[in-house]
């Protein structure tokens, strides 16, 4: 589905895929989107799953960008969790300390259950 604003893959959690590495070009629209998804929400949002399963690198520049918007979505009271199949992705996801609670999850619905929500998910890409 495409990315837009109230589109809950169970209450209150969305589910983003960005089907491209990360890096300084892209960084800033991956954190504008994930932004404006939360903020624009009409109904509350508490928590995030990022699923990473398209990206396989993650340059310095995007992952500082990464720890700024999880900064920004601790202060909206939104938790943060990760997908990712890719042994890359998970090694970066450690690295910078973006792993959400520090487990990647291997299904959208381990991560969905995990932050203690119920449904069948539903994935906004870009």
């Amino acid at each position: 589905m495409p990315a837009a604003p109230d589109q809950f893959a169970a209450p209150g959690v969305i589910v983003y895929r960005f089907e491209a590495n990360l890096f300084y070009a892209n960084a800033g629209f991956f954190v504008e989107e994930i932004l404006r998804l939360v903020t624009a929400a009409t109904k509350p949002v508490h928590g995030l799953v990022l699923d990473v399963t398209g990206i396989n690198d993650v340059d310095y520049t995007a992952a500082k960008m990464l720890l700024q918007v999880k900064s920004e979505l601790t202060k909206l009271g939104v938790s943060v969790v990760s997908v990712a199949v890719s042994a890359d992705a998970i090694d970066y996801l450690r690295r910078y300390g973006l792993a959400g609670d520090k487990k990647v999850y291997p299904t959208i619905d381990g991560a969905i259950a995990a932050l203690g929500a119920r449904g069948n998910a539903m994935t906004l890409a870009q």
